[in-house]
């Protein structure tokens, strides 16, 4: 079986986790995204003249610090990190992986940005929105990185030939596999995969959707 095979397998609505471990991803930054998100609703409740600036602004670092975090989560941090990816870039690979990204998140980017570098004003009603946005984006990508898949046995329910064994060491960058057969005449198989092979993104990616599909 190849790598490619094993991608099908994965994909297979009938694939399914019977057994499963987890980690909570770790990060050495001294202000995490929920700080910056109470900033930001700080700010917002506040009467000073800018208000909207620091909300927005601290929107945008919750936003950032949680998009680093998921990138720290998937191993791509380190190279994040040394080729000064953009945000868009930084959107683009957790798409990819399969995490929920709405476009508007680009659109607070935007507007930070034009507030940043063309002195434009936020308005009220942009700046609780762009807030509330932020706030759920974190909340829904929050059970990804406090229950990280670590390994996990996954089988298809209609072929019970064999199961596939998922080991994840997220600071290593590195997935092991291993096909576990039923049929003792049959030879196990196992793989090393590491960040810098094509699959290694798309078995993240459909292992995340095993993972919590249920």
């Amino acid at each position: 079986m190849t790598l490619n095979e094993i991608i099908e397998f994965l994909e297979k609505k009938n694939c399914k986790w019977n057994s499963r471990g987890h980690t909570q991803i770790e990060n050495d930054f001294e202000i995490k995204p929920q700080d910056f998100l109470e900033y930001a609703e700080k700010d917002l409740s506040n009467e000073y003249s800018h208000k909207l600036i620091n909300s927005l602004s601290n929107a945008k670092r919750a936003l950032d610090c949680q998009v680093d975090i998921l990138l720290i989560a998937f191993g791509f941090y380190p190279i994040a990190k040394k080729k000064m990816w953009s945000f868009p870039k930084k959107i683009e690979i957790i798409k990819e992986l399969g995490i929920i990204a709405p476009r508007v998140l680009l659109k607070i980017n935007k507007t930070r940005n034009l507030m940043e570098h063309h002195f434009f004003r936020p308005t009220n009603e942009q700046v609780e929105d762009f807030v509330d946005i932020v706030s759920l984006f974190i909340s829904s990508t929050d059970k990804i990185i406090n229950d990280f898949p670590s390994d996990m046995q996954i089988e298809d329910e209609l072929d019970e030939d064999f199961w596939l064994d998922f080991d994840y060491d997220y600071k290593k960058q590195k997935i092991k596999l291993k096909i576990e057969s039923i049929n003792k005449n049959s030879e196990n198989v196992n793989w090393n995969i590491t960040i810098s092979e094509n699959e290694y993104s798309e078995i993240l990616k459909q292992i995340i959707r095993i993972a919590y599909k249920y």
